[in-house]
């Protein structure tokens, strides 16, 4: 419940934030991703991982929140079969552990 939450109040900052720059923002829940944001013409931007650990530890590339995030995106960009020449949506994944320095994440 608390991770649902987290992703709720992750979305509405980030709606705020950033209706300030473009008030035509638009944003979606868990369609193809936990928060996706979208360009006038309604295609996906956007698509953010929210991840939310009570025990924030370290994150890290052989960590499950960083795979099942992956594998979300190919899942999703799988049902984006746009145009060729289409932009691809930016992959985003915000969690509540932190990326040690010197790795990958």
């Amino acid at each position: 419940m608390t991770g649902y939450l987290y992703q709720c109040e992750l979305a509405l900052l980030e709606l705020a934030r950033r209706s300030w720059q473009d008030p035509t923002v638009e944003v979606r829940m868990e369609l193809l991703d936990d928060i996706e944001f979208l360009d006038p013409d309604k295609t996906p931007r956007e698509l953010l991982q929210a991840k939310h650990r009570e025990a924030a530890g370290p994150l890290s590339e052989t960590g499950k929140d960083f795979w099942r995030s992956v594998a979300s995106w190919i899942d999703a960009l799988k049902n984006l079969s746009g145009p060729a020449d289409a932009a691809m949506p930016i992959l985003r994944l915000v969690s509540t552990q932190t990326a040690p320095p010197g790795t990958f994440i």
